[in-house]
């Protein structure tokens, strides 16, 4: 912000010089700070603005100096610069208004015109200084540093050292009284005289600070040096005890690099990209301010050069005159800059008479090319001049003329009375064109009677020809007298036969219910014979039958209401042809009703997806007009019928068990008459039910992909395969999901061929052991953990006692008979029904009888025998802290020892009575311990 009398002094400067210039006298305005605060202290000479059309001038008529432009566009408040312009002494005046206000900044007249621009107010938060600096616009030269009294040595042409403050010596290097700098720098003749300061006067307000001149030396670096510094040097420096505030901003586009050291005098910018970096400081002290910018330019990486490649395209090549002209292609040669590669063709070796070539484009185009041998080289020169060099070779060759192809054209059957026809020769060939054209009789039919004429020409005329066979030979040659010889036969035969007319009779009608009626081809003539008649039916309301459709007089059944249309074809001995066509009205005076037919009773076998019924055969003197199926009450309940196949004529039934079907058909004609039918399906289990395996794995039918389905079929038949037979193969059945589970259910059964040749169906329960032996050895040759392998029917004999259950999978044994537990929970785990109750209640009886019996021996064995001499013994009652104690006898003789040979008889006592218990005693209060 300029104070006013910055303005002030500006003003009066401005108005100063104008006037001597263009011979112009005024007195220079008082402008204060609120009327002109943003205005730029500088008038740019021989400029425009530089959005120029884009903006808003408004002419200033009543303007007799430049103090007044500048003073209107001051008191405006939309004006933003004022604009002057001076021709033959008479000054003209604009004030500028721009929406944007980067296109009022100031650019180089072209037209070299004495255009002058003064910028009054920005209208941003930025002032002028700021916008002129974003868009590198050239600013007034900053001033040198200089020592006053030493101008001559530090300061240019026209420039005097001014002193930064009225005690000091050193200064600053500025244009004279009367000059400015232009826009190489240097101080010329102003039109308007800025001057570089302004004494400051008193004020009550508080002094603006004093700026101070702030240097930078801009740096240069080369890639893949990415980093760099800027040192700002203010002058003067700051006395004792002041420091300076350093403040950097970065004003360029340029997005990438990282600064350090922002508020330090030496700036360092890392991470920087090819471009330039501009950069502006703020130099803060305690009464003082200045400014500078400086840039940091960031050149590409050195190249380090590759030499080009020189390519052509063909490296040779070979043309036959006429054609004068080949191209050679050179774009495919390289260069690491392939945008600076110069190219050079040059004629090594060539005719004499060709001329010389000179071209500089990529592919060259040689034109009017004469016979003999070519060598063109191609040089291709890069940037740093090196070059290299190839060669194409072309030879140009004499035409070739190939002998001409005689084609006198196909050959010609003509029947008499036609006796001329017109030959045509017009497809023989030559590469340069033929030059004449002869016709002639061949030698061997000379004895035939003919005229011809135009034998020069292609279309020769052969007229009063006779029965026979004449054969005629075109000679054709080109320019160089090469030859070519072809021949084509004419055939003249007697009169051809007149074609049979075919006459199949008048249109005929009938009514209903007679639905028959004769074709009468009778009528039709040929010349000399008939030998063949065919009928077809062309169209009609149904099908009908021909009885015999080869015959002259044939009958045509089931007709119904409607128009039949009958073709009739007659041929004679000479495969000539006639054909008639003949209208059969049917009428229906009578309605019959409908005859319903279901179709033979059938027998079908497991396992099958569905079964067509068919009543297709049903019949009405005019039309069916509804078909109804109906299951009858003896039939299986079981069984879907699909879609609405119920009111079709062809019933389809799937999801089918074991049983009798049995379904009525009806059937109802236009008029309501109806006709049934019925028939009996017997579905059969399948006779193979017995081989066929299921399977339960540990997998989700919806997770189950066709590769996996094809490499576990695959492993379970090399797992039954043995040796090398190749003719082992697996069916699969049924693929299904387990209903509470949704696991994968497969049926499937196992078949191969014998040493004939015919293919056999292997037993189930074979392959069952076999593979339940390899998935003992190794649980996952099938990938997917196996839940459950069995046969889909149970084969479990049950010894011969037994019935097995189908869904359990145990026995269910007869009267009298149960399973061997031992063999079911200590052997194989099979069910069974091996014992019989009559023996094993005989069994258990003898059993209890011989450990009864064997008991009782023990028993008596251990009772005492009378008559044997026993040894008193005494016996004392034991307390009871003795109950535990073992007791032994004093006695060591040998009559103590049983006869039993027993280590101990033991007697009991009875507490009360000490009475002994004899053989059958019983106890009747406790046990006493007896001593020995």
């Amino acid at each position: 912000m300029m104070s006013p009398v910055h303005v002030i002094y500006f003003l009066s400067t401005l108005c100063f010089f104008v006037a001597h210039s263009i011979n112009l006298h005024f007195d220079a305005p008082r402008l204060n700070n609120e009327q002109c605060p943003g205005i730029y202290p500088h008038v740019f000479s021989s400029s425009v603005p530089l959005g120029e059309l884009k903006l808003n001038f408004v002419k200033v008529d009543t303007v007799n100096s430049p103090e007044d432009c500048v003073s209107s566009c001051c008191s405006d408040p939309s004006c933003n610069e004022a604009f002057l312009y001076e021709k033959n002494n008479t000054l003209a005046c604009y004030k500028v208004t721009c929406k944007e206000v980067e296109n009022c900044l100031p650019k180089a007249d072209e037209k070299g015109n004495s255009t002058h621009v003064v910028l009054v107010r920005s209208g941003l938060s930025q002032n002028w200084e700021t916008l002129l600096a974003q868009h590198q616009v050239l600013l007034p030269k900053k001033s040198t540093t200089c020592e006053v009294g030493l101008d001559l040595a530090t300061c240019h042409e026209n420039e005097v050292c001014t002193p930064v403050n009225a005690k000091s010596r050193n200064g600053k290097c500025q244009c004279k009284e009367g000059y400015t700098y232009d826009s190489n720098g240097q101080c010329t003749k102003a039109y308007i005289n800025v001057p570089s300061s302004a004494t400051t006067v008193a004020s009550t307000k508080t002094p603006e600070p004093t700026r101070i001149t702030v240097e930078i030396s801009s740096k240069n670096i080369t890639l893949p040096k990415n980093s760099a510094s800027l040192t700002a040097f203010a002058i003067p420096e700051a006395s004792n005890g002041e420091k300076y505030e350093y403040e950097w901003v970065l004003i360029s586009n340029q997005t990438s690099g990282v600064m350090e050291n922002g508020n330090n005098p030496t700036l360092t910018v890392k991470n920087l990209i090819q471009g330039t970096y501009r950069f502006k400081v703020v130099v803060r002290g305690k009464s003082v301010i200045g400014d500078a910018f400086g840039n940091i330019t960031v050149f590409p990486e050195k190249r380090v050069n590759k030499p080009p490649k020189a390519i052509v395209r063909p490296t040779n090549q070979k043309i036959y005159l006429p054609i004068n002209s080949a191209i050679i292609d050179g774009s495919e040669s390289w260069d690491d800059v392939p945008s600076k590669l110069v190219f050079k063709w040059e004629k090594e070796i060539a005719p004499v008479q060709y001329p010389s070539l000179s071209s500089s484009e990529q592919t060259l185009e040689l034109k009017n090319l004469i016979l003999g041998n070519y060598s063109i080289r191609l040089t291709v020169t890069d940037s740093d001049g090196v070059s290299d060099s190839t060669n194409s070779t072309l030879l140009v060759l004499p035409q070739k003329d190939y002998p001409p192809t005689a084609n006198a054209g196909e050959d010609i059957i003509i029947y008499l009375p036609q006796d001329n026809v017109i030959l045509n020769g017009n497809r023989s060939t030559d590469d340069h064109g033929i030059v004449s054209w002869e016709w002639k009789r061949a030698p061997s039919d000379t004895d035939l009677a003919a005229d011809i004429q135009d034998v020069r020409t292609p279309y020769p005329k052969i007229s009063n020809l006779v029965k026979g066979v004449y054969t005629f030979v075109l000679k054709v040659s080109d320019v160089k007298n090469q030859v070519s010889e072809g021949t084509v036969t004419v055939y003249v035969r007697d009169p051809i036969n007149v074609p049979p007319k075919a006459n199949a009779g008048e249109d005929k009608q009938l009514s209903l219910p007679v639905n028959w009626i004769t074709l009468d081809g009778s009528l039709s003539k040929d010349d000399i014979n008939i030998s063949s008649y065919s009928w077809t039916q062309e169209s009609g309301p149904s099908d009908s039958k021909i009885i015999n459709a080869s015959a002259q007089v044939t009958n045509v059944t089931n007709l119904t209401k409607g128009v039949y249309i009958y073709k009739l074809v007659v041929i004679d001995n000479s495969k000539n042809k006639g054909e008639d066509t003949v209208k059969i009205t049917v009428n229906q005076d009578t309605n019959s009703s409908p005859v319903a037919n279901a179709g033979e009773d059938m027998t079908v076998n497991l396992p099958l997806s569905v079964i067509a019924v068919n009543g297709s055969k049903s019949t009405d003197d005019f039309r069916i007009a509804k078909w109804e199926w109906i299951r009858d009450e003896n039939s299986l309940a079981a069984g879907k019928i699909i879609g609405n196949s119920t009111f079709e004529s062809v019933l389809y039934l799937t999801d089918v068990v074991t049983g009798e079907y049995i379904f009525r058909l009806k059937v109802t004609d236009d008029q309501g008459k109806t006709s049934e039918d019925s028939i009996s399906i017997i579905v059969q289990d399948n006779p193979h039910k017995k081989e066929i395996l299921q399977l339960i794995l540990n997998e989700n039918l919806d997770a189950l992909t066709s590769s996996l389905l094809d490499r576990i079929l695959e492993r379970i038949k090399l797992s039954i395969v043995r040796g090398d037979d190749t003719t082992m193969k697996i069916e699969l059945i049924s693929l299904f999901p387990q209903l509470d589970s949704n696991f994968v259910v497969m049926h499937f059964l196992m078949k191969k061929q014998d040493k004939k040749g015919k293919e056999i169906i292997l037993k189930g329960v074979d392959v069952l052991k076999t593979l339940q032996t390899k998935l003992r050895t190794d649980p996952d040759i099938l990938e997917l953990k196996v839940i459950n392998l069995d046969t889909l029917v149970c084969q479990n004999n049950c010894s011969g006692h037994g019935k097995c259950h189908q869904a359990t999978r145990t026995c269910i044994c007869q009267p009298f008979w149960i399973e061997n537990f031992v063999r079911r929970q200590l052997m194989d785990g099979k069910s069974n029904c091996e014992w019989s109750i009559i023996y094993v209640g005989i069994f258990l009886s003898i059993l209890t009888t011989i450990i009864t019996c064997g008991l009782v021996f023990i028993m008596c064995k251990n009772k005492k025998i009378p008559g044997k001499l026993t040894m008193k013994r005494r016996y004392t009652k034991l307390g009871q802290h003795d109950q535990d104690m073992e007791l032994r006898s004093p006695y060591t003789s040998s009559l103590m020892e049983s006869e039993t040979d027993s280590d101990e008889e033991i007697l009991f006592e009875n507490a009360a009575n000490g009475s002994v218990l004899g053989n059958g005693g019983t106890l009747t209060n406790r046990n006493v311990s007896a001593h020995t």
